[in-house]
């Protein structure tokens, strides 16, 4: 079977359409169509579903992505091999990274290595948890994730600590302090996150420990704090996102008990691409670089809060 009938096959199947995958490769639709054509008659079977609007995996297109992904994988690793022999001249890494970690740490590593190794691409998939980063990879779409989440079939690497945090509208009772604790929360209102995110399971625990109120449910992790500004509720973030809610002027307190999550980068227990073993040796000795310095006290008038703001339940 010819790797490059794989390579079509993958990226229609990514992409969702012949012409979009057309684009991508770089080649004439109708030679796509062609190659898939002879993919199909090789394997006896369909392999896709084809609609007007869209094409879609039959089943078994289903169990061939995987298998297709995996091969091209093992090429790109013997391919890679060979031209590290010569030097970290090229390559592509793909990398999974939630929301919680595309600032930090994720900016400086890609800086410190993209520094060193000018001529490889590293392309970062933004996926909506560390749960779908996890799956990413061993869906085999990306060779490595930066994640807080567990897979005991996959290798960790520690690459830094994070911190769960409360942000707080800057008319809340509690927007002068520096840390609560968790049993002061009850009852007030929490904006929640996406499911697969640890600060999602942490604050399901909160319903049932403490008893704190979800009243907006969030599309996204950075949605939480424009909705915690308009004082829709309050928010449990990563400490990643700590700066961010400063810059608006939103309170950024530290939980009691501390929350703590170590950041890891993983990745199929299989050999690597010379590029993304590089990457994973940057990502080990390079120190997570700007985190947050701790909650700071936010300079808003104790008297109201804004005019035309909803106040928050529990606020002043």
């Amino acid at each position: 079977m010819d790797s490059r009938l794989l390579e079509y096959f993958v990226a229609v199947a990514e992409c969702g359409s012949f012409t979009k995958a057309a684009e991508k490769l770089h080649i004439a639709q109708p030679s796509l169509s062609q190659a898939i054509h002879r993919l199909e008659n090789e394997c006896g079977t369909p392999l896709f579903h084809r609609t007007s609007r869209k094409v879609v995996l039959s089943q078994p297109g289903e169990q061939l992505l995987g298998a297709a992904r995996r091969v091209l994988h093992d090429i790109e690793v013997a391919r890679s091999s060979i031209a590290a022999v010569r030097g970290l001249h090229k390559g592509t890494i793909a990398v999974a990274v939630p929301p919680s970690f595309s600032v930090v740490p994720t900016a400086a590593l890609v800086g410190t290595f993209a520094r060193a190794h000018p001529h490889v691409r590293v392309s970062l998939l933004p996926v909506p948890s560390s749960a779908a980063a996890i799956e990413a990879v061993l869906d085999t779409r990306c060779e490595l994730a930066i994640t807080d989440g567990r897979e005991a079939s996959l290798r960790t690497h520690p690459i830094g600590r994070s911190e769960m945090v409360l942000i707080a509208p800057p008319d809340s009772d509690l927007a002068d302090r520096t840390e609560v604790d968790r049993s002061e929360l009850a009852k007030r209102p929490f904006v929640s996150n996406v499911a697969g995110t640890m600060s999602r399971a942490v604050l399901d625990e909160m319903v049932d420990e403490v008893g704190v109120e979800v009243v907006v449910d969030s599309p996204h992790q950075h949605a939480v704090i424009p909705l915690v500004a308009e004082s829709l509720g309050y928010g449990l973030l990563p400490t990643s996102f700590a700066r961010e809610a400063e810059r608006r002027g939103l309170a950024v307190l530290s939980l009691s008990p501390r929350i703590a999550m170590t950041i890891t980068l993983v990745h199929r227990d299989e050999p690597l691409t010379p590029a993304a073993e590089e990457f994973v040796t940057t990502a080990v000795r390079t120190p997570a670089a700007g985190e947050w310095a701790g909650p700071a006290r936010v300079a808003t008038p104790a008297s109201r809060p804004r005019r035309g703001s909803r106040t928050v339940r529990g606020t002043r």
